[in-house]
């Protein structure tokens, strides 16, 4: 997650919804928990910022989650540029190590 000026890898292994080592995420309990209620969290598209329907928040930060979940490889980004984006973000906050 990050920006030009903060970049960081944080790392999540679960076995359910318990974190496991080498898991270095803050409330990994959390995030293993949201990843394991959220079937289609990987398959999540990002929303296109319009007037009406998602306005822009002017924050550009942006999670990329990649790995393998399942047996599948996995990459999904997430971003809070509009509302309809911010309001999954907040969703998933302990997945993104910024606490819950």
């Amino acid at each position: 997650m990050g920006n030009a000026l903060d970049v960081r890898t944080l790392h999540l292994f679960c076995v359910g919804s318990k974190a496991v080592s080498p898991t270095d995420l803050p409330d990994a309990d959390d995030a293993c928990a949201v990843v394991q209620k959220s079937a289609g969290l990987f398959k999540t598209e990002l929303k296109p910022t319009d007037d009406k329907k998602c306005k822009d928040t002017g924050n550009q930060v942006v999670a990329d989650v990649f790995g393998e979940s399942k047996g599948k490889h996995i990459r999904v980004s997430f971003q809070q540029n509009n509302q309809c984006n911010a309001k999954v973000w907040e969703s998933l906050t302990p997945l993104f190590g910024l606490g819950s």
